[in-house]
């Protein structure tokens, strides 16, 4: 469970950089990667991104690692970021 909670936490930076900061960097240089990093850069700046999991936001700051001078971050296992709920979503309610 504890494996679970660590790789669903959601980040909006990563050492100092915004998320849509990082996808801007990656961007740019995406013709310069491999067919499935070039997927994924793609894909998080149609999402227009502002948080990413873990993973993801991991993955993204290798890519940018390629083309501009990005420290490593070790990302907190706390303080999740409050992500904006859906418009129009119930929430679910207990079985209790």
């Amino acid at each position: 469970m504890k494996r679970l909670q660590h790789y669903s936490l959601s980040f909006a930076e990563y050492a100092g950089y915004s998320v849509p900061e990082l996808i801007a960097i990656a961007y740019v240089s995406r013709f310069d990667f491999q067919e499935h990093e070039q997927e994924f850069a793609e894909k998080v700046h149609r999402w227009a991104a502002t948080h990413l999991k873990r993973r993801q936001i991991c993955f993204l700051a290798s890519l940018c690692r390629r083309s501009d001078d990005i420290e490593y971050d070790p990302l907190p296992d706390y303080e999740p970021v409050e992500e904006p709920e859906a418009v129009g979503e119930a929430p679910l309610s207990s079985a209790a």
